[in-house]
């Protein structure tokens, strides 16, 4: 077994094969926890007026893949570690050396593998709620689960489990969790692993995995689903908390806390990274994996491609730009104005950053409508981006450390 701490690139070392990636856009909500916006502040940002540069803030951290914020407007990030656990990060950048959470005893950590995604409750202030995703150790399989948080400490006692799904490989696990605007859960699945898609299951709406998922865990346990395809596209025989299906590895994913459209990463096989978008109020969305990849066929050279959602954006592996797409948010802080409805991701292997206009994106609707700009570099192994509670971005590398993103005029 190949083993890489990095949760992406196992693929392409252990099969050879590139990772690619897509970025898509699905209207579904805003993250309840966020503070209010006004619609006002969107569509600030003019694309080719900016570059970013990653401010060192948190160090010291083992194998970072995500960090996110609580909900409180307390200033405290948390910071997910890929062997298990979570760790507070003060406002100042100090790290508790006592972990937020540990659940290093049921954890698989082996390449893609780990402690993946953490979601607080849009109520956790006063529910003490959270979620996480994660290989359990007993049986690969991935798991989300329910935790509780009792005076800034959770207690490894009290997993609910509220999803688990069998795998077949280490890699392609998706990982993230998100809240949307009406407080439903929001799940990324990858394809289970493998190259190629082994069991076609990017198609395959009667299964879990190569989904985005949309659960409702307020009411009945261990979850309700609320109407993700009202309109049947998916067909009869779709499991009806896939939201979207056709995904390869969503690694990240993130909600547009004003306009509650989703942008997803979604790591692909050798070839392409793509930026995709979808009409607000579109459901039953379905990606292409595996038929498509980017903006060919992946199989067959006659497939069909009119009938998948189509990249806005794209570029090749062979261009040099990168292997693996990191998925970001677009921004909605206050202290960098400018940058107010760019859309930030990255690659993992290049470590390049690119802006673009999130509600060109959106709008964009056709291949390269929608122009990236290239506006900076991670110096180190980019894994994630992050949100605190105020809308300033973060971004995470797993060497250890966790950076503020800034911004200055070009």
């Amino acid at each position: 077994m190949c083993v890489y701490a990095v949760p992406m690139r196992s693929l392409h070392r252990c099969l050879l094969a590139l990772s690619a990636a897509a970025v898509l856009a699905i209207p579904v909500g805003s993250a309840a926890q966020s503070p209010s916006l006004s619609p006002s502040s969107a569509g600030v940002y003019q694309p080719g007026s900016l570059s970013i540069q990653l401010v060192p803030f948190a160090t010291g951290l083992s194998s970072p893949v995500f960090v996110t914020a609580d909900g409180t407007g307390s200033g405290v990030l948390y910071a997910v570690e890929q062997g298990g656990t979570v760790r507070a990060i003060a406002p100042d950048g100090t790290v508790s050396t006592t972990p937020f959470l540990d659940i290093r005893d049921r954890v698989q950590s082996d390449g893609e593998q780990g402690l993946l995604g953490l979601a607080f409750h849009p109520d956790y202030a006063t529910n003490g709620r959270l979620f996480v995703y994660y290989t359990r150790l007993s049986d690969y399989a991935q798991v989300v689960s329910e935790f509780h948080a009792t005076a800034g400490v959770v207690d490894p006692g009290s997993e609910r489990v509220v999803l688990e799904m069998a795998d077949f490989a280490p890699n392609h696990n998706g990982g993230m969790l998100a809240f949307d605007q009406q407080g439903m859960l929001l799940i990324g699945t990858g394809d289970g692993g493998g190259a190629d898609d082994p069991q076609l299951n990017g198609q395959d709406v009667t299964q879990l995995l190569a989904k985005l998922l949309r659960i409702d865990v307020n009411g009945a346990r261990p979850y309700s689903v609320p109407a993700n395809d009202p309109n049947g596209r998916l067909g009869p025989d779709a499991r009806p908390e896939i939201l979207a299906t056709g995904l390869r590895n969503p690694w990240r994913y993130s909600v547009d806390r004003l306009t509650g459209d989703v942008f997803i990463g979604d790591v692909g096989q050798d070839k392409w990274e793509e930026v995709d978008v979808l009409p607000a109020g579109t459901t039953g969305a379905n990606f292409g994996w595996s038929v498509v990849e980017g903006p060919e066929c992946f199989r067959d050279p006659g497939c069909p491609k009119a009938e998948f959602v189509p990249p806005v954006v794209t570029y090749s592996h062979s261009s040099g730009d990168g292997c693996a797409i990191i998925g970001g948010y677009v921004y909605r802080g206050s202290v960098f104005p400018a940058l107010t409805g760019a859309y930030l991701y990255g690659d993992e292997c290049s470590g390049n950053l690119w802006l673009l206009s999130a509600a060109q994106a959106v709008a964009g609707g056709v291949p390269n409508a929608v122009t990236a700009d290239l506006v900076g570099h991670l110096d180190g192994t980019l894994s994630a981006f992050g949100q605190g509670d105020d809308g300033e971005l973060y971004a995470v590398d797993l060497g250890g450390r966790v950076l503020r993103v800034t911004a200055t005029g070009r």
